[in-house]
């Protein structure tokens, strides 16, 4: 799978700064540097997607899952000739969606599909927990040079992480 566009994420400086209660402003680059590498570390993990992402993939036979969440919604679906094939999409548990199409006739399929929150207020607070404690995480940890111990900040981050990937 490929990710050919991503909109910008929506985690605010300001809410991650009262989070780790930083009032100056010095260490903002920092913190920014560390939101964004805490959303893309989370959406690898988890395969949810914080933001508006576009993907695409060729698939050989049908049906697939595209196991990036949540599912927005389907962009193209062509065969390698470039001619548009019917697809069906449907649901399965854990917010999966099932991509199916008539491989027999049209081949392989290159799809393109969105997936991620559409806005802030879209995001479960479980997943915004978790990227909150990764950038803490980062922050305390920022002069460390070889950490010795297992950060206490690893151990809620790694339950929400879990709780991200199993009830989006």
């Amino acid at each position: 799978m490929k990710i050919t566009a991503q909109d910008k994420h929506f985690v605010s400086l300001a809410e991650i700064k009262a989070h780790l209660r930083v009032e100056h402003d010095e260490e903002n680059p920092t913190i920014a540097r560390y939101i964004d590498t805490a959303v893309t570390w989370f959406e690898s993990v988890t395969g949810v997607f914080l933001r508006p992402t576009t993907h695409t993939f060729r698939f050989t036979e049908s049906p697939v899952e595209l196991v990036t969440r949540p599912f927005t919604s389907l962009t193209s679906s062509v065969d390698d000739d470039a001619v548009a094939i019917t697809t069906t999409t449907t649901e399965a548990s854990g917010g999966v969606t099932v991509l199916e199409w008539d491989h027999v006739v049209s081949g392989a399929a290159t799809v393109v599909w969105v997936s991620g929150y559409t806005s802030r207020g879209a995001i479960p607070e479980t997943s915004m927990q978790a990227v909150r404690c990764i950038v803490g995480s980062l922050y305390v940890d920022r002069q460390l040079e070889q950490p010795v111990a297992l950060h206490k900040s690893a151990i809620p981050m790694g339950i929400f992480l879990g709780e991200s990937r199993v009830s989006v």
